[in-house]
């Protein structure tokens, strides 16, 4: 019975995600016109400290550091490979030479079909890779668990004080057209009370400060977008859209919300605002613990 009403939820839902993720979100690559990755040259007083890892050399004027074999990235901080899977493809077509000129898409996405890096045979890749535009959300990234002794919930309270919280925000597959994301699910649970969140989590690319949204469906008839933006390693949200199924006690719901990611040593730390009626606001911390990560 529950599946079914995901499924319902879920499938009327799905269109309207994807919709708000054109109109919310700058288009990463388009078949006409590539968006590239902005990146500063590193300079003398870069050099200086050398901040290239796994045996890369630091160079002024450039905008990454030149990689050992098996390397790549800004830093040299990821194992060589392509991110797209069309890049074959694209280095058949001659888009590494022909738009090098123009735009860094080509060049840091498919570092090895345009021959950027070399790939290193005794590595074992991660099936699913981290698109470098998306680089700066990894601290986010991987399996997270929490306990609550408290009912407090986002958006919505559980039924009892305590619940188990697993939140697990996972590499999704890069589409070949459209702004890639990260997987977003969230699962509550506390007796028979259960409450999924499914989503995608992404950012608009060279925006300043880096623009970030949340778009998801619950079990409950929830559908949220969440726009906020990052500044350091703090990702701060707020509610801007939800549609709410006739089947929901609306009066449950928050007027408005806004929480806010960071890392704090080897935790994941969530704090949360909600406004209700009558000026009655309610915050909350909690800690999430981290179970699995997903490589770069």
């Amino acid at each position: 019975m529950v599946k079914s009403f995901v499924s319902r939820i879920n499938s009327s839902i799905d269109s309207l995600l994807r919709c708000a993720m054109k109109i919310l979100l700058v288009e990463q690559y388009s078949s006409n016109c590539q968006r590239e990755l902005a990146l500063r040259k590193l300079t003398k007083e870069n050099c200086k400290f050398n901040p290239c890892l796994n045996g890369g050399t630091c160079i002024p004027g450039k905008v990454s550091c030149v990689c050992t074999p098996g390397w790549m990235g800004r830093y040299c901080h990821r194992h060589c490979r392509n991110v797209y899977k069309s890049c074959e493809r694209w280095a058949l077509e001659d888009k590494c030479e022909q738009v090098r000129t123009q735009t860094n898409f080509f060049d840091i996405n498919c570092a090895v079909s345009c021959h950027q890096c070399i790939p290193d045979p005794k590595h074992i890749l991660s099936n699913i890779p981290v698109p470098p535009t998306l680089e700066p959300l990894q601290f986010m990234v991987g399996r997270w668990y929490s306990v609550a002794s408290k009912g407090f919930r986002y958006p919505t309270d559980m039924y009892l004080n305590s619940y188990e919280e697993l939140l697990d925000i996972v590499p999704a597959e890069v589409p070949m057209f459209g702004t890639p994301s990260f997987n977003f699910t969230s699962i509550c649970r506390s007796g028979n009370d259960t409450r999924v969140v499914r989503g995608f989590l992404t950012l608009r690319a060279n925006s300043s400060p880096i623009e970030v949204a949340v778009l998801s469906s619950s079990n409950e008839g929830l559908t949220m977008v969440e726009l906020g933006t990052m500044s350091g390693h703090i990702v701060t949200l707020n509610i801007s859209y939800m549609q709410v199924h006739p089947s929901l006690d609306s009066s449950i719901l928050p007027l408005g919300a806004t929480r806010r990611f960071r890392r704090n040593g080897q935790f994941l730390e969530m704090i949360v605002a909600k406004l209700f009626p009558h000026n009655k606001i309610t915050q909350y911390k909690k800690m999430f613990r981290k179970t699995q990560s997903y490589p770069l």
